[in-house]
C-alpha cells in the first residue's frame, strides 16, 4: 500500500464485495494497553476508569483480570487511546483510587502467535478479521460461545 487512503479503499472494497480477508490496525488506530498491579479486588472497574480519567489519561476501557478458575486478581487491564500522553501511564502513575504502591506495566505477551476468535486461524486478531465465523469446537459457522449444549460437553 502506498498510502493510508489506498489501504482504507482496499479494505472497503473487500468488505463490500464479501471477500474474506484479515488485516492489521494502522499505527494511529492502535491502542495502548497497560496492566495495573496492586489494585484491590473490591474496587470497581468503573471507579478505576473515572479516577484515571480525572488524572487526564485517555482511557477507553478498564477490565478486571481473573485467574483460570474465574476468581478476580489484583490486576486490571487498562486500554487507552493512542495519544502523546498515553504512554506516560507507565512512568507517572503513582496512585489509583487513593492506593499508592501500584505499578503499571505493558501486558505480558507469550512468544506464540495469537489465534483469531472469529475464523480460528493464527497470526491475527478477530478485531480486523472479515473471514467467515468458525466455532473452535464444532467448526460450524457461529461464535464458540454461542455453541449448543452438545458441543459444550
Amino acid at each position: 500500500m502506498s498510502s493510508i487512503d489506498d489501504f482504507r479503499k482496499l479494505n472497503s472494497y473487500l468488505f463490500k464485495n464479501g471477500i474474506p480477508f484479515h488485516t492489521y490496525a494502522l499505527e494511529e488506530e492502535r491502542k495502548v494497553k497497560a496492566v495495573i498491579k496492586g489494585v484491590l479486588v473490591e474496587i470497581e472497574t468503573e471507579d478505576i476508569k473515572a479516577d484515571l480519567e480525572r488524572q487526564k489519561y485517555p482511557v477507553q476501557a478498564v477490565h478486571r483480570m481473573h485467574r483460570r478458575d474465574g476468581t478476580a486478581r489484583g490486576l486490571v487491564l487498562v486500554i487507552l487511546n493512542k495519544t502523546d500522553g498515553a504512554t506516560d501511564i507507565f512512568r507517572n502513575l503513582a496512585n489509583v483510587c487513593g492506593l499508592s504502591g501500584i505499578t503499571a506495566e505493558a501486558p505480558y505477551k507469550r512468544g506464540i502467535p495469537g489465534q483469531c476468535h472469529q475464523c480460528q486461524l493464527y497470526g491475527h486478531a478477530a478485531t480486523n478479521c472479515h473471514a467467515p465465523l468458525r466455532c473452535v469446537k464444532c467448526v460450524d459457522p457461529h461464535w464458540t460461545k454461542e455453541g449448543s449444549a452438545e458441543t459444550q460437553t
